[in-house]
């Protein structure tokens, strides 16, 4: 099948063998040149059929009230799709926490995010992800993920800010 053939193609290049190897291709998809779009086969192939990604962002209606907002790994794929035409975007991690057992694993990765708009301007973000993930005797896979921000009220733990690899 198609999925089969992308799978091939994305395991070629990515290491899901371990958690580590999952992890770092997950924050690879997210740098992204301005002009191009995140490779949604070798996205996909990180994630496990039904997974969903959780943002704690503030209400649209009431920015002093916190929401939830779900969404797919395809919805999050579309809504980057018009974002990535105009500006490059790229996300990677600052440090690690993980508990596990057995075959599954919850890592808290801190992040940072550089956002270079059209007109250059480089907007820096900084950043919390929880990866729920699991291996299936063959492979990782991210199960569920949700983000948050950091703001004037939540700052990224110090143990979650030490550089991981700084970007190039």
């Amino acid at each position: 099948s198609l999925l089969f053939v992308f799978a091939i193609a994305a395991k070629a290049q990515d290491d899901l063998s371990s958690p580590d190897g999952l992890i770092k291709s997950f924050y690879s998809c997210l740098d992204v040149k301005k002009g191009r779009h995140i490779d949604s086969a070798r996205f996909m192939n990180l994630f496990w059929p039904g997974a969903q990604l959780d943002g704690v962002v503030p209400s649209r209606k009431d920015s002093t009230k916190l929401v939830n907002f779900r969404i797919t790994p395809q919805e999050y794929l579309k809504s980057m799709k018009g974002f990535t035409v105009t500006h490059y975007f790229k996300e990677w991690e600052t440090g690690r926490q993980t508990v596990s057992f057995g075959h599954m694993m919850c890592i808290y990765s801190g992040y940072e995010l550089a956002d270079v708009t059209p007109k250059g301007d480089t907007i820096w973000l900084r950043g919390v992800n929880v990866f729920n993930i699991f291996y299936d005797q063959n492979r990782w896979w991210i199960t569920y993920c949700t983000y948050e921000e950091e703001n004037g009220e939540v700052v990224v733990p110090e143990n979650l800010r030490t550089p991981v690899k700084k970007p190039d």
